[in-house]
């Protein structure tokens, strides 16, 4: 998964658009198929699981593209993910924290409205995270 993420990310560099949409797509449409006969699974990490993430994540990466840079739509010529991918190993670490914090927290049975608004807090929680640290110019690279 992380090589094909890889050559996505090289492709991407390369303005090759056109290749990440035949891309996307062809490994969407492989893992919905495959998953008629083999399901699908995120606990078992299966095939399907891993084509259908590629395809759809390769095309949700070229929709924000398309929408925020090649549009220009986001204010103030900035990027509205620029302070996320200038400290995502930071913003990995305290995703981690929060995640543990909130499953120890919240029951497993708890219904999936609640679970959708504990997923925008935490996002939300991160995206200021990452706006303080770039604010105040706290940049950890590995």
């Amino acid at each position: 998964m992380m090589i094909i993420a890889t050559i996505i990310g090289e492709l991407f560099q390369e303005k090759r658009i056109l290749s990440i949409i035949i891309f996307g797509a062809s490994f969407s449409i492989i893992g919905i198929i495959s998953s008629i006969f083999l399901g699908i699974s995120k606990h078992r990490v299966n095939f399907s699981y891993i084509s259908l993430s590629i395809g759809l994540g390769a095309l949700f990466l070229i929709l924000l593209w398309y929408i925020l840079e090649h549009k220009e739509l986001s204010c103030c010529n900035n990027s509205i993910f620029r302070p996320q991918g200038r400290n995502s190993f930071v913003l990995y670490i305290i995703h981690a924290i929060i995640l543990a914090i909130t499953v120890i927290i919240i029951p497993e049975t708890i219904s999936w409205g609640i679970i959708i608004v504990i997923g925008l807090v935490n996002v939300a929680l991160l995206w200021f995270c990452a706006y303080i640290l770039d604010k105040k110019k706290i940049y950890l690279t590995i």
